[in-house]
């Protein structure tokens, strides 16, 4: 489960997935988690015998009570996945810095160079430095002609972890965001067995997010992926997110359908069960209309892209 610990964020990412979330007329008091609903995540986790809580906005660390909250969820006995864009305050870098590395781990979302200010560039720059060893990278597709391969030269610099999760933007439930259409997904797929290869290279393990399809990969791609070691997902399950209010939802993407508040269930495997009820017949259908009849999504192989995209009934071409 992820705590949506502030919807306050110190950037505007053309293709969030949490835009849905970001707060942008709300009283602060209402974009930040209270520590007592922390706790009350905490007792909930607690019961359904998990060890690790994801931590994510917003920008997680714009929370006024940061420090404290962390600390509460650690002194429970729980490890901590931290999403951030590293734009972050020096005290709360040297907070993060002293945890041990097993108890805390940061995935640092980042872009090519001309996307930040100079004064954004020596906060990240700081972040990494620091926090090395604790630091995998992040980065989101949402171009055609993206590229990635700044990533390699930054994980040798700042000694950060030898791998890399990459994500498709994709298009959200109710909410306009830029997203990598369907016509694009084979272009980029190439692409990205081309930087899988770049990767195995430097000894960097290319790790995917949910959403992509399998489809979009030749057999030939997927064989390359598989001997670059890298680790694929076509698959699209619930994350669990929680907001500052306790409401659930099955996932940023989907966020605007299925909410519930934490309190209408005992346990994290309740939760599942619900989100898996609702959203199974839906997945089914895939994104095209090819879907229907693929023998990979009747092996469970793929999902057959994001399920909101399945949900607004998308033409993605456009």
């Amino acid at each position: 489960m992820n705590l949506l610990l502030s919807t306050a964020c110190n950037r505007r990412c053309v293709y969030c997935f949490a835009a849905d979330k970001i707060a942008t007329n709300l009283p602060a008091e209402k974009g930040f988690m209270p520590l007592n609903n922390v706790r009350k995540v905490i007792n909930f986790l607690q019961k359904s015998k998990v060890n690790e809580v994801g931590i994510i906005g917003g920008e997680p660390t714009l929370h006024p009570d940061f420090i404290p909250a962390i600390k509460l969820i650690l002194s429970a006995g729980f490890n901590i996945r931290l999403f951030t864009n590293g734009i972050i305050f020096p005290k709360y870098i040297d907070f993060l810095s002293s945890l041990e590395n097993k108890r805390c781990e940061i995935l640092i979302n980042i872009h090519p160079s001309r996307f930040y200010s100079p004064k954004e560039k020596r906060n990240l720059n700081r972040a990494l430095f620091y926090l090395n060893q604790k630091v995998t990278l992040g980065f989101t597709i949402f171009e055609k002609y993206f590229s990635a391969g700044f990533m390699l030269p930054v994980i040798d610099k700042y000694r950060l972890k030898r791998s890399i999760r990459i994500s498709q933007a994709h298009k959200l439930l109710g909410f306009k965001n830029i997203y990598l259409p369907l016509s694009q997904r084979k272009f980029v797929a190439r692409r990205i067995v081309d930087f899988a290869q770049d990767c195995d290279k430097k000894d960097v393990t290319l790790i995917f997010d949910c959403g992509f399809t399998l489809c979009s990969f030749s057999a030939q791609g997927l064989g390359r992926l598989r001997l670059y070691g890298a680790i694929t997902n076509m698959n699209c399950n619930p994350v669990i997110d929680v907001g500052p209010d306790l409401t659930v939802w099955r996932c940023f993407a989907t966020s605007k359908i299925w909410n519930k508040k934490l309190s209408d269930f005992d346990t994290l495997t309740q939760i599942y069960k619900y989100y898996n009820e609702k959203s199974s017949k839906f997945v089914k259908l895939g994104n095209n209309g090819k879907c229907l009849n693929c023998k990979y999504m009747r092996r469970l192989q793929c999902s057959g892209g994001c399920l909101a995209a399945t949900l607004a009934g998308l033409d993605l071409n456009n």
